[in-house]
């Protein structure tokens, strides 16, 4: 699936790379302390909103969300309070019948 990853970090000033997660989505959110990300779907379909703090070089749990999400990004508010984010809220599809189609 295309729209899974590892997570990079490089330093502007040169030297090695390092990985801060083995999965991301390709959706995230970049703030001045750090990054949301979603995490792995777990086996509930619930799917967790993390935040990886750059001071603490650590990955925190921020929020779950439980519909499915669509591939459309994800915005985080200037105060951190709201995430904003694309998720299917059905799941299905429409079948016509169209008779004397010409």
């Amino acid at each position: 699936f295309r729209n899974r990853a590892a997570l990079f970090a490089k330093p502007l000033a040169g030297g090695p790379e390092q990985q801060l997660s083995d999965y991301v989505r390709q959706e995230i959110a970049v703030a001045d302390e750090g990054i949301y990300y979603f995490g792995r779907t777990g086996q509930d379909g619930k799917t967790p909103i993390l935040f990886y703090q750059f001071s603490t070089k650590t990955a925190l749990p921020t929020a779950t969300i439980s519909q499915r999400l669509e591939h459309g990004g994800m915005a985080v508010s200037p105060d951190r309070q709201t995430i904003l984010y694309s998720a299917y809220t059905s799941w299905g599809s429409d079948l016509m019948l169209i008779e004397n189609f010409r």
